[in-house]
């Protein structure tokens, strides 16, 4: 069977179409190339009607089959020109917006000039990349995707506590209870789902459960907008721009939870010699300490 004749059809089969698959090819090549492939089969692949085409039932089982052969196959190029890969090129990373300020930038200048031939894009993604498509070669995420094709590995964890700036509670006062928040401005993180779960754990503070404070800002920069004196928020303790002793503990009696910070990566890119050199390098700062 000719691999070629599969790619086409794998294309054609995931757009459902000859005209907008994403080939260099005109349409009626394509239908050849299809048809030939449905002589050797002695199958029909696809149905056409008037409002376009569909897969049949047939077509539909090879299409999965195509997603194995094309994803194996990948894997085994990868393999192989990962053996012989030197720690150079482009690494694609995705963060939560908050750490790009108060992690990302301070760590990757040693990074980098110990390592000339590697370079880095930073994008800032409070979600999963998808991996499959290439979107990042890694990510810094809250924690491990439920996909067998992903590797995680943990770097530490945060603890989360009430910080403000000296600033704003001498204007509002200091609290002494969480009852006592309702009459404060708190700031709030950004909407999003599982990726940063516990980060509004304050909004409900001194509250019945189920019930949640009405945030005076939402942002994802939580640090920046405590400095600026918008209110009370939530930051790790071991976030390294309360060095500047800017911000000041409130509450320091109420501990809030945990979140764990881990390296995500695919597994195609376990042996590659740019990610795991990066890896290397971010775990040994995370394990002592020097970027908290």
């Amino acid at each position: 069977m000719n691999l070629d004749k599969l790619r086409i059809f794998h294309h054609a089969g995931m757009a459902k179409s000859f005209t907008n698959c994403g080939l260099n090819l005109s349409p009626s090549a394509i239908s050849r190339h299809i048809s030939d492939l449905e002589y050797w089969l002695k199958v029909k692949l696809f149905v056409r009607h008037p409002k376009g085409m569909t897969l049949t039932p047939e077509g539909e089982k090879l299409l999965e089959t195509c997603h194995t052969v094309f994803k194996e196959l990948e894997g085994i190029k990868s393999a192989i020109s990962l053996d012989n890969e030197k720690p150079e090129g482009l690494i694609k990373m995705t963060t939560p917006s908050g750490w790009i300020g108060t992690i990302i930038i301070r760590l990757i200048k040693t990074f980098l000039e110990e390592n000339p031939a590697i370079r880095l894009s930073i994008k800032s993604f409070d979600e999963v990349p998808d991996f499959s498509r290439s979107e990042a070669d890694i990510a810094l995420l809250p924690f491990v995707p439920d996909d067998v094709e992903v590797v995680g590995e943990k770097l530490l964890t945060l603890n989360l506590a009430l910080f403000a700036s000296p600033e704003y509670l001498l204007q509002h006062g200091t609290p002494k209870t969480v009852e006592d928040l309702k009459d404060h401005q708190l700031i709030s993180h950004g909407d999003h789902e599982r990726p940063m779960l516990n980060i509004n754990w304050h909004m409900g503070l001194g509250l019945p459960e189920g019930k949640q404070h009405e945030p005076y800002l939402t942002v994802n920069n939580l640090y920046y907008a405590a400095e600026a004196g918008h209110g009370i928020a939530t930051l790790a303790q071991e976030n390294i721009l309360l060095r500047k002793n800017r911000l000041v503990p409130v509450l320091p009696e109420i501990k809030g939870p945990s979140v764990d910070a881990y390296c995500v990566y695919p597994k195609r890119l376990e042996k590659s010699k740019r990610i795991q050199t990066f890896l290397h390098y971010i775990k040994q700062e995370a394990h002592e300490h020097k970027w908290l």
